[in-house]
């Protein structure tokens, strides 16, 4: 019974068991199905997309194909137009070209016929020519040769004469022209200028207390050594007026002597070493206010700032005058009325400004170095300035160096207005003319001198010697021997060019 029972069971549970595994069987293979028909249902789906996206892209490029083929239709149907269009161009060229080419041909047989006629009747001048000329030389029983110099004389005689009549017509209309057009310009410039009125002048005189005072100072051969050792001052003075004259040396050094001697006067102190220490110290301070007055100029011109040794020599002009004018703002009004004239004649006016400031800076050193301010003051420059226009400029300017600038010409006209303009030079009129006769005088007692004339304001004497008393050898140590007379026996600013003519001069004019 129990093993009856314990086989149903077996029995029972197995058929349970099989019974699970089918319905296990069963949902698995549903759940298969599912999952397949999901796949299926997707796939379908994806390839319907692709489908649909594929067929857009071929519809795409359908499109733009189609396009592709318009257009390469359209574009090469604009060559064929642009092709028959240039082929008719062509053709209508072609046809102008040979319409050209049987005009030239025909021109071409017309001057060859005329080159024919043309040596034909050029063999019959020729013929008639030589027959004329062989009658010509018959005639006149001359030789062919010397006919034909005497027709060419002739020739260049009567143009020779038209031409110098040309030139001389042409001068006189030129001269007229430049006269008029120059007194237009330095009119208004004059008008246009405003003088500066600078009339600065070093003190070079001191006036005393009393006469003992004077007789003191003049006697004291300690002080006067050691001016003239330091300074290279003399000292001078008039009793009647009780004045202390400084002379000798050049300005600075006697603005500096000014100085010195006044502090020693209100110190009533004497004693070398105090002369040492104001010397150095006035020394010190007149560099300074000297590099400040040529800044000041520089300002006032225009010009830009001068660098320092530039400025240390043109200071100095502070204390320069020529004829009683201060050549420091002379500079100043030079270079303004440069820069007009340039102005008025189309030149640069920068150029012109600086050739006038720097004209005369030469002069501030010219007691130290020996030679011409001109010489001097172009040393100076050209390691400052460069451009040839304000060099030749500064060279040119008193009218005796030949330079290839009008720079040189402008300048020398500004600086005859500035020296000639009322006021500007203040120098005694009498001592101006007993500098010139003494000027004279030196030059004229020597033997073999006929005349002597001072010109340009003392600074140039011209002597006319006899030819038939001094040979060329005796003119120039003429020359060398009145250069010495004139350093000895005369005071004078700056240089003295001394000029011997010897020769025999005719002038005529045709009129």
């Amino acid at each position: 019974m129990t093993l009856t029972l314990l086989l149903l069971g077996v029995v029972v549970g197995a058929s349970i068991h099989w019974l699970y595994f089918q319905h296990q069987k069963r949902e698995a293979l549903k759940i298969a199905s599912e999952i397949v028909g999901k796949a299926r249902y997707e796939a379908q789906k994806n390839i319907q997309k692709l489908d649909d996206h594929v067929t857009e892209e071929i519809h795409s490029l359908q499109k733009n194909y189609e396009f592709y083929v318009q257009e390469t239709k359209a574009s090469f149907k604009d060559k064929e137009k642009n092709q028959r269009f240039l082929n008719r161009h062509i053709e209508e060229k072609k046809s102008k070209l040979s319409i050209l080419e049987e005009k030239l041909q025909k021109q071409q047989e017309v001057l060859d016929y005329l080159e024919q006629q043309r040596k034909r009747v050029g063999g019959k001048y020729k013929t008639v020519s030589l027959q004329h000329e062989k009658k010509l030389l018959v005639l006149c029983k001359k030789e062919r040769k010397e006919l034909e110099e005497k027709f060419i004389d002739n020739l260049n005689e009567k143009l020779e004469k038209e031409f110098q009549n040309h030139i001389n017509n042409y001068t006189q209309k030129l001269e007229e022209n430049s006269s008029r057009q120059a007194l237009r310009i330095l009119s208004s410039v004059i008008q246009r200028h405003q003088s500066l009125q600078h009339y600065e002048t070093p003190g070079n005189t001191i006036e005393l207390e009393d006469e003992a005072t004077l007789e003191s100072i003049l006697g004291d051969e300690e002080l006067k050594l050691f001016l003239r050792e330091n300074l290279k001052i003399e000292l001078e003075g008039d009793s009647s007026l009780n004045v202390l004259s400084i002379v000798q040396g050049d300005g600075c050094a006697r603005e500096i002597t000014r100085r010195l001697l006044e502090s020693c006067l209100a110190e009533k102190s004497w004693n070398l070493e105090y002369l040492k220490e104001k010397l150095a110290l006035y020394q010190e301070v007149l560099e300074e206010e000297m590099m400040e007055s040529a800044q000041e100029a520089s300002l006032m011109a225009k010009i830009p700032s001068l660098p320092r040794n530039i400025a240390s020599v043109f200071g100095r002009l502070k204390y320069r005058t020529s004829y009683g004018q201060n050549i420091l703002w002379h500079s100043v009004e030079v270079s303004h009325l440069a820069s007009i004239i340039a102005a008025e004649i189309g030149l640069d006016t920068e150029l012109a400004k600086k050739a006038g400031f720097f004209h005369d800076i030469g002069k501030a050193v010219d007691h130290d170095i020996k030679g011409d301010h001109i010489e001097i003051g172009v040393e100076i420059l050209k390691d400052y300035e460069t451009r040839p226009e304000v060099l030749q400029g500064v060279e040119g300017h008193h009218n005796d160096a030949n330079t290839e600038t009008p720079y040189a010409i402008l300048v020398s006209v500004a600086d005859a207005i500035s020296a000639s303009r009322p006021g500007a030079r203040r120098g005694a009129f009498e001592k101006y003319v007993v500098r010139l006769e003494k000027l004279e005088s030196i030059v004229g007692s020597l033997p073999g001198i006929k005349e002597a004339y001072a010109i340009s304001a003392g600074r140039e004497i011209r002597i006319i010697v006899d030819p038939l008393v001094l040979s060329d050898e005796e003119t120039s140590q003429l020359a060398q021997k009145i250069v010495q007379n004139i350093e000895e026996k005369l005071s004078y600013p700056g240089t003295v060019m001394i000029t011997i003519i010897r020769e025999m001069k005719i002038v005529e004019y045709a009129r």
